[in-house]
């Protein structure tokens, strides 16, 4: 054997010690199969890819089940995780984090301890809460949810520039 094979097979053999070669078939027919399923959407390739593993993975069990008369479901649903979890995670990580920032960001203003910081989030929410409502108004838009967002921010802001003005007034 030469030194190259050796390290080729080393590397297979680590390779599918970490991922089952199934992975890797369902991952090449799935590329085949999103590529015909593309043809017919283009415009949603990662529920593409996600119908197409589904297909492949129901197949798997099928013939899986013709062959050995054994129903490896949770066998296969490791499988399809394997091509399915990387997709979808960078999804769900960027949702919560745009969701956190939000939530930090209304805490923030609702929170300000100084009459100026509280007076320019006053000032900064009614703004944008004018905008959205002429917007609507205009014809531009119909949805209205995001005016009553501004509008409960805007209370909320306000209840805390009241909270603010009546620390400062002694009693």
């Amino acid at each position: 054997m030469t030194d190259g094979y050796k390290k080729t097979t080393d590397f297979f053999t680590t390779l599918f010690n970490w991922v089952p070669p199934e992975v890797i078939l369902i991952f090449l027919l799935s590329i085949l199969l999103l590529i015909l399923i593309n043809n017919l959407s283009p415009s949603t390739p990662r529920a593409n890819l996600t119908v197409s593993v589904f297909l492949l993975c129901i197949g798997w069990l099928y013939l899986n089940r013709l062959f050995t008369n054994e129903f490896k479901f949770f066998y296969v649903l490791k499988i399809s995780l394997y091509i399915l979890l990387p997709i979808y995670s960078l999804t769900i990580i960027s949702f919560g984090v745009s969701k956190l920032i939000v939530i930090y960001r209304k805490k923030r203003m609702v929170s300000t301890s100084s009459l100026e910081g509280s007076m320019e989030n006053v000032q900064k929410i009614y703004h944008e809460c004018m905008a959205e409502a002429h917007s609507i108004l205009s014809g531009g838009k119909t949805d209205d949810s995001l005016l009553r967002e501004k509008a409960r921010l805007l209370n909320d802001v306000t209840g805390s520039l009241v909270a603010i003005l009546e620390k400062r007034t002694p009693k």
